[in-house]
């Protein structure tokens, strides 16, 4: 135990267990639950509320997910995977953010969120899936790894 206390004392940093927290991401051994990733739902949640009870248009809103929205989960798909469960809830965000809302429910979504996120050479508006970006970090990784 002391030089454990010794190497804390050197490197100024505590030990912990996992799972824990470093630099937003959730640290553990094993697959990536979702209920590791709750902290980050919530974070999403919590930069999507304020745009909610703004009255933006189609444009506006489609602005801030290409932007600023499908941006939050980058740090994290660089560094590890999120499970399929997690990505279609932020996508179904997404989508539901993109169409409205009016008293407080989604408005009709007239288009699928895939027709929606096809490049604008093949109909879509562009919107980079959080499944691709997911699919293009693996493949970085596993090329980093692999020289």
């Amino acid at each position: 135990m002391p030089r454990r206390r010794s190497i804390e004392s050197i490197l100024g940093m505590q030990c912990s267990e996992l799972p824990m927290k470093y630099l937003g991401i959730k640290l553990h051994k094993g697959i990536n639950r979702f209920q590791y990733c709750d902290d980050f739902i919530k974070l999403f949640d919590s930069k999507l509320t304020p745009w909610k009870c703004k009255n933006l248009s189609q444009g506006g809103r489609l602005i801030l997910i290409k932007h600023v929205l499908s941006a939050i989960p980058l740090h994290i798909l660089a560094a590890d995977t999120l499970p399929k469960k997690v990505i279609s809830i932020l996508e179904r965000k997404l989508a539901n953010f993109f169409w409205g809302f009016s008293n407080n429910r989604n408005k009709h979504h007239w288009l699928a969120w895939s027709k929606l996120c096809l490049p604008t050479n093949e109909g879509g508006l562009g919107i980079r899936t959080l499944s691709s970006l997911e699919k293009a970090f693996s493949i970085k990784l596993w090329w980093k790894w692999r020289k």
